[in-house]
């Protein structure tokens, strides 16, 4: 007797069963009810690969400038590095273009002189989640954010309002021949 053999006597049962019970209809829509309930949601889908945006800016001073820069001003990162493509755009002086909505990770890495801190600004919203710091000494602030961004919007790192002194970022550190770049990545996860 193959497997197969072995699973018909079960089926047939459990048919002959159910055509046996009085309240048939009740019962074949219970069973589906509840193997309805069980069954996961579906993700929604991925994009194509090759769709999804990134882009790399940075900017560098001459060597021992210290540039200020107020509560509720942005930095400048004037020099696009890469984009893939005009879905992320440096639009003004430190201000990004973010055309498609999606999830994006940003990152960014900043050479500062003293105490400081840094956060996203979107649409002209502060994103507290996005503060990173650094005490008194000075040395670099970066961060690493994951972000949902609505379409047509706006994206600038920001010395947060509120804050009693300016950042004060800073070009020298260890450096002999070359700057320090001070770099902000873009890139669309979803």
């Amino acid at each position: 007797m193959s497997e197969k053999d072995c699973d018909r006597p079960i089926i047939i049962k459990q048919v002959e069963i159910i055509e046996r019970a009085p309240n048939l209809e009740l019962i074949l829509m219970a069973l589906l009810a509840n193997s309805a309930k069980k069954i996961p949601p579906v993700p929604p889908p991925l994009p194509p690969t090759g769709s999804l945006s990134f882009a790399f800016f940075y900017g560098q001073s001459p060597i021992d400038s210290i540039v200020k820069i107020l509560p509720g001003e942005s930095v400048d990162f004037p020099t696009t590095q890469i984009s893939s493509d005009a879905n992320i755009t440096r639009s003004i002086m430190g201000v990004f273009s973010i055309s498609n909505t999606g999830y994006y990770e940003v990152s960014w890495q900043v050479r500062i002189h003293g105490s400081a801190q840094l956060a996203l600004n979107i649409n002209g919203v502060f994103q507290p989640q996005t503060v990173s710091s650094i005490n008194a000494g000075g040395s670099q602030i970066t961060n690493t954010v994951i972000i949902a961004i609505p379409t047509n919007s706006t994206v600038s790192l920001i010395n947060p309002l509120g804050n009693p002194m300016p950042v004060l970022i800073s070009q020298t550190g260890g450096n002999l021949t070359q700057l320090n770049a001070n770099s902000l990545v873009i890139k669309q996860l979803y």
